[in-house]
């Protein structure tokens, strides 16, 4: 009788817990349907934030091409420039800087490392933001809901999150969409990053980002306006008009341009 009642609480354990996992990806899907999915140019105001370093302002533009995974952002100010650029959602990613000039590929094991010096941006960030974080999330393990939000913690992929096992993740509501997370790990110091929004072509576009460091140290923020002009064009871009929607041309590598990013 007592293996009964045992089977019986592993069973209502497992089904409440299939459903949390239910419940949380048709939020997650609510949230990513009030997102603007179209390919789209933005220029970017990049404020940095350092106890160590102090304050410093980087500009440039950002590109997405999320529906064929590429993405590319490229800033510059303070005598200081950096680009990044991911294709294939993120298979194969590239940078370059004033530290460097050519464009380097960047290592798997880099793209949990900060993205830009001494602040808490990695090259996942820039790769996984609004929502690539909670793709295949392994489980939830809490689902609240308030007035104003949806509070969920989600056991995150090894395959979307290289460095962060959990996320405390808050949804705001009507409509659904990703206000804050809390990323956390063992042996880690936990991240946050916080989303505000802006209406275009009828849905929900990232505008303000800011990611910080657990203590509070380190901070960057991303602000997000639509471009009206296209990008400067350098070598790996086609040779065409500069508008953002030409796709870039495959760099030509030699194999000193593949080096780790230490």
């Amino acid at each position: 009788m007592t293996r009964f009642f045992i089977a019986i609480l592993i069973a209502a354990s497992c089904a409440a817990a299939q459903g949390l996992n239910t419940e949380a990806a048709n939020l997650l899907a609510r949230a990513r349907a009030n997102l603007l999915a179209a390919d789209r140019a933005v220029d970017v105001l990049c404020v940095r934030d350092s106890y160590l370093r102090g304050r410093d302002t980087l500009r440039g533009w950002m590109d997405f091409r999320d529906a064929r995974g590429e993405r590319r952002l490229s800033l510059s100010g303070g005598g200081e420039s950096f680009e990044w650029w991911s294709r294939h959602h993120g298979a194969e990613q590239w940078r370059r800087d004033d530290a460097t000039e050519r464009l380097r590929r960047i290592p798997p094991h880099s793209l949990k490392k900060p993205a830009l010096a001494a602040v808490p941006l990695s090259y996942e960030d820039l790769l996984r933001f609004p929502l690539g974080y909670f793709d295949r999330f392994v489980a939830c393990k809490r689902l609240q809901e308030t007035d104003s939000t949806y509070e969920l913690t989600l056991s995150l992929s090894p395959l979307a999150s290289s460095r962060y096992a959990a996320a405390e993740v808050s949804l705001r509501k009507s409509p659904v969409l990703l206000r804050r997370v809390v990323f956390s790990g063992a042996g880690k110091p936990s991240k946050s990053l916080e989303i505000a929004y802006r209406m275009e072509s009828g849905k929900h576009a990232p505008s303000d980002l800011r990611f910080e460091g657990g203590d509070g140290l380190a901070s960057l923020r991303l602000v997000f306006t639509p471009r009206a002009a296209a990008p400067v064009q350098d070598k790996t871009w086609a040779p065409d008009a500069g508008v953002p929607s030409v796709r870039p041309r495959d760099p030509r590598l030699e194999p000193r341009d593949v080096e780790g990013v230490d």
